[in-house]
């Protein structure tokens, strides 16, 4: 008989990286091999206009959080192990730390799921007070095993971790069908943007740099977080005199999102918050997409070991523009650039490969928790 595994995630709607990510852990493979599933979703957030606002209680977010909890006592005595994927910023960080002491209560293991780079800090970058910093330190140490993005993340909670807690990297994964047709360099020099529009992604960033690349355009896929930065976007393209290379696809579903940017050939990365490893980076790295990125999360270790040029120092526009130039004006080193992306991301980050990882650390945390009970 299969263990008993209560999945409870953040799933679409809202469509984000980690609710992305999610769903293609659910959606087949070895977790369901391994495990008897039962899925509880997380929809603390019932738009990306809440997400944009995370120190804000969105109405009816108690009301939600208050059943979310209901449901997680009611089914967790049914459960061997619990997979979580918790919030990481400001007040999901308590509604969390409630719920996993739930499972701490029933005496049911639990493993955390951190889609960041690293904790303590909010979203405009302020420390942590001192009531979030200690949820977090309980919840993680009471945790069966500690999923990561990257190995090179777990300094960035050292501080938080005590050296006993279970850890591993897992990575993250794409689908391997995403082959492009053989890459050419003959077009306009054209730009992508794809995912949520709101102040911490950076797209103001983004605009700069395009106004520094006078022959280039943007293709952007993606919704805005609210009407006012809607305006506010629109007035800085009409400032920058950008309005005819700027092209806005409006929000897609995840099977044909990157339909509309299919002739670009780099994927703009503008954030400047605390990332981890984002999903957009390989979903482009998959289709044959160059990469240029903000000093972010493991942008170093991921898009640096294809060229260290794609990289520059966070908020630094003149950088990214002068990387932009040189590729645009290299052509064929832009195309070996695109194609050793396509080979990393098929050989390193395909989706299967992924969900072995999440599933084999799953079944290792409760393995290690079942002995543990055995001799005690």
């Amino acid at each position: 008989m299969k263990p008993r595994l209560l999945f409870v995630g953040h799933l679409p709607p809202p469509l984000h990286g980690v609710s992305l990510a999610n769903q293609r852990l659910l959606d087949a493979g070895p977790i369901h091999d391994a495990f008897e599933v039962r899925v509880l979703p997380v929809q603390g957030a019932q738009s990306i206009k809440e997400i944009a606002n995370p120190s804000r209680l969105p109405i009816g977010a108690t009301r939600r959080g208050i059943n979310l909890l209901a449901k997680l006592t009611a089914a967790v005595g049914k459960a061997d192990l619990v997979y979580y994927t918790p919030g990481l910023f400001g007040l999901s960080v308590l509604r969390d730390a409630v719920l996993m002491k739930v499972c701490e209560a029933r005496g049911v293991p639990y493993c955390l799921h951190l889609h960041s780079g690293g904790i303590g800090l909010n979203w405009e970058g302020q420390p942590d007070g001192a009531l979030i910093q200690k949820a977090h330190r309980h919840m993680l140490n009471q945790a069966a095993m500690i999923l990561l993005l990257h190995e090179q993340f777990y300094p960035e909670f050292n501080s938080y971790l005590q050296p006993e807690t279970p850890w591993c990297a897992v990575g993250n994964g794409v689908p391997g069908s995403t082959l492009q047709p053989p890459i050419e360099e003959s077009g306009p020099f054209r730009l992508a943007f794809i995912g949520n529009i709101q102040p911490i992604k950076g797209f103001m960033y983004g605009l700069q740099v395009l106004a520094g690349l006078p022959h280039a355009e943007l293709d952007v896929v993606g919704g805005f977080s609210s009407e006012a930065y809607q305006h506010e976007i629109h007035d800085q393209i009409a400032r920058l005199g950008l309005t005819k290379r700027v092209h806005f696809h409006g929000s897609q579903p995840p099977e044909t999102a990157w339909d509309p940017l299919e002739a670009c050939q780099v994927l703009l990365f503008p954030s400047h918050v605390r990332e981890g490893l984002p999903l957009v980076w390989l979903e482009a790295m998959a289709r044959g997409k160059a990469v240029v990125s903000f000093d972010v999360g493991c942008a170093k270790t991921v898009l640096g070991d294809i060229a260290t040029e794609s990289v520059v120092p966070r908020t630094d526009v003149a950088q990214m523009i002068e990387t932009l130039k040189a590729w645009d004006e290299n052509r064929s080193y832009l195309a070996s650039l695109r194609l050793r992306a396509q080979e990393k991301a098929h050989r390193e980050f395909s989706v299967t490969a992924w969900q072995s990882r999440v599933t084999k650390a799953l079944l290792k945390a409760l393995n290690e928790r079942n002995r543990l009970s055995r001799e005690t």
